[in-house]
């Protein structure tokens, strides 16, 4: 862990506030141990905001937890055998750092374990890990990744989702919360260049079903936030150098929203899938056609099969 000192210095150089900052270094070092652990690290996969801010954008902003997808297997049968030695993994991995386990999962699911630990400032801090278990084949093929440094920590060759499903995932949360820190994220991926519209669609669409969107009914003007959002929840875990100051914050709001709209349109439209409207369901073949070099692999994703089924996440 670091010291008071060295967390300060470290947090005020990377143009971060403290408290948040040592959250993430925690949650760097723990994503590290996990991607060490000889059977851990090749079955969990991250995703959400944390692979894209540490991982995969320029690190704009904090993200403060941890999202995994249980990928080992495929095959029901094999998670439900190998979910005990995850689970009593993951105890031995935060109990060798430290972390006292406050809440762990039961839902069949899975859920979020929350963690606490002492901090350098000499109080308690908290992070939580989500593990799906639900979620077992990806669209696209998952890949190593090394995150930004924090605090002179780095976690390296973590496997990540492919950043197209991490987009699509990200922006199927937008519409179904309007946080503003989905929103901020949702501007950052749709500036990148290099993304594929097509796999972006499909993406959107799957992740939209799973997330309880009829993706049908969705427009632009769901990209919504306030400026209250963006003061208390986006503001304090921005980077400094994107961090608007507190008489512009309305204004930087619209701008942030505007942009993001502005972009909304060209990923979102998508051919409409044979949809049977009374079980909210369509054929995983159908659902696929846009993403012909992937549609294997898409009509086999956990996904894409809950979606087709017309069931949703639990």
């Amino acid at each position: 862990m670091l010291s008071r000192d060295q967390l300060q210095r470290a947090a005020a150089d990377s143009g971060f506030q403290v408290e948040s900052y040592e959250k993430v270094h925690v949650l760097v070092r723990l994503l590290e141990a996990v991607r060490t652990h000889p059977f851990l690290g090749p079955r969990m996969a991250l995703k959400g905001g944390t692979a894209l801010n540490l991982f995969v954008l320029d690190f704009p902003r904090l993200s403060v937890d941890i999202d995994l997808n249980y990928v080992g297997s495929s095959d029901r049968a094999t998670m439900l055998a190998e979910r005990p030695r995850i689970e009593q993994a993951l105890q031995q991995v935060t109990g060798r750092m430290g972390l006292t386990i406050k809440r762990a999962p039961t839902k069949h699911a899975g859920g979020k374990w929350r963690l606490s630990y002492a901090t350098a400032l000499g109080r308690q801090g908290s992070i939580e890990v989500d593990v799906n278990f639900m979620l077992r084949t990806p669209l696209w093929p998952v890949a190593p990744r090394d995150s930004h440094p924090v605090g002179g920590d780095r976690a390296t060759q973590v496997l990540v989702l492919d950043e197209h499903e991490l987009a699509a995932g990200k922006l199927a949360a937008l519409v179904a919360r309007s946080a503003s820190r989905d929103v901020f994220d949702a501007r950052e991926l749709l500036r990148r260049p290099g993304l594929d519209p097509a796999k972006l669609r499909l993406g959107f669409v799957v992740y939209g079903g799973v997330n309880r969107e009829d993706w049908r009914a969705i427009t632009v003007d769901q990209i919504q936030t306030t400026a209250g959002d963006v003061d208390s929840q986006l503001v304090p875990m921005l980077r400094l150098d994107v961090r608007p100051a507190k008489p512009e914050i309305a204004a930087w709001t619209e701008t942030l929203v505007r942009e993001t709209a502005s972009s909304w349109p060209r990923y979102s439209r998508s051919r409409r899938a044979s949809w049977n409207s009374s079980s909210g369901s369509t054929a995983p073949g159908t659902l696929c056609l846009r993403s012909p070099p992937t549609s294997p692999r898409c009509r086999r994703s956990s996904a894409t099969i809950r979606v087709s089924s017309g069931r949703r996440s639990t």
